[in-house]
Order: structure tokens, then C-alpha cells, then sequence
């Protein structure tokens, strides 16, 4: 299991989440802009504020 937090910029709102399945189906260049983005994305944490 690969534990995982997503948040809001405002820490308003926090999931914590089991990350394995994106891992399974994600490309090696999926993970790897993800990790040179400090495994963060405006885009997940905007998706939180609907």
C-alpha cells in the first residue's frame, strides 16, 4: 500500500488515500513529472475544491 495525502492549498480540506492503483496503471513519464513537481499538481488540488 502506498499511503498518500491530497489537499487543498488552504489545507481546508485532506484525503488520505491509497496510491497504489494510479501507480500500477501510471506510465514510467506519468510518475516522473509528477515527482519533479514535488508530487503535488494544482489540478488534483483544485479537483478537491469540487
Amino acid at each position: 500500500m502506498i499511503h498518500a495525502t491530497c489537499h487543498t492549498a488552504d489545507n481546508v480540506l485532506c484525503l488520505e488515500f491509497d496510491a497504489t492503483p494510479w501507480f500500477s496503471a501510471a506510465d514510467a513519464p506519468s510518475i516522473v513529472e509528477l515527482a519533479r513537481q514535488g508530487w503535488s499538481s494544482a489540478a488534483i488540488a483544485e479537483s478537491l475544491e469540487d
